[in-house]
């Protein structure tokens, strides 16, 4: 009846704590044994209903994270290398989405914000808004430099689609906060990450990457003018 109240008050998005999970798993197992002053009585059960089925699934989809992170930035990388015909600028344009979803990490680690399905998806938001625009970033940078020198190329790079990533993802990220004001735990702590994500996103992108490309030759062909 406990570990039934614990998962009941805990169904909302938060996560057992490591003693509340011991005694779960414990409690989930087919044969349980249960001492008494005398003898040892042996007793056979299966817990079941909605709490105990979202934290299975929960435990499931948390063992497959990290692999599906992995597998997120060997696709990404592969397709960098592929767009812009280098491994270096692959290298360099994964840089800034690591870091944001180290970030993101971290700061549910601080702020207790605790795993479950809806925050486990954070990390594969943050790479799919990076790369997006670190791939709009780079492929204007690459146009800037068919005229210009590098810093000429970065400094109109930023001050065009600069501005302009930094306008789309406030705005997105403005709409996502929304969910912040949700009664439900999961949908809150899911509203603040990601809106979050996409500021500190674009923040690694614009401070980091013209940086990085500073040290890439693309080996242009220069129009003439």
């Amino acid at each position: 009846v406990k570990v039934a109240q614990i998962m009941a008050e805990n169904f909302l998005g938060d996560q057992l704590s490591d003693e509340e999970n011991d005694i779960f798993w414990y409690l989930n197992d087919t044969i349980v044994f249960i001492p008494d002053d005398n003898e040892t009585t042996e007793l056979s059960f299966r817990l079941s209903g909605t709490p105990v089925i979202t934290d299975r699934i929960n435990s499931s989809v948390f063992r497959g994270q990290i692999r599906s992170i992995i597998l997120a930035f060997l696709m990404v990388f592969a397709m960098l290398v592929i767009q812009f015909k280098s491994i270096k600028v692959g290298l360099y344009s994964i840089i800034p989405l690591v870091l944001t979803v180290v970030t993101a990490g971290g700061a549910m680690g601080v702020f207790n914000i605790p795993l479950n399905i809806s925050t486990m998806m954070v990390a594969s938001i943050a790479i799919g808004a990076g790369i997006d625009y670190t791939i709009h970033f780079i492929s204007r940078y690459k146009n800037e430099l068919k005229s210009k020198e590098k810093v000429d190329a970065l400094k109109t790079t930023l001050t065009g689609t600069g501005r302009a990533i930094v306008f789309n993802s406030i705005s997105i990220a403005a709409g996502i906060f929304v969910l912040s004001f949700s009664n439900i735990k999961m949908m809150a702590a899911f509203g603040q990450l990601i809106g979050s994500v996409m500021l500190v996103s674009v923040i690694y992108t614009l401070l980091l990457l013209p940086i990085l490309l500073d040290k890439v030759d693309f080996k242009l062909k220069k129009e003439s003018k």
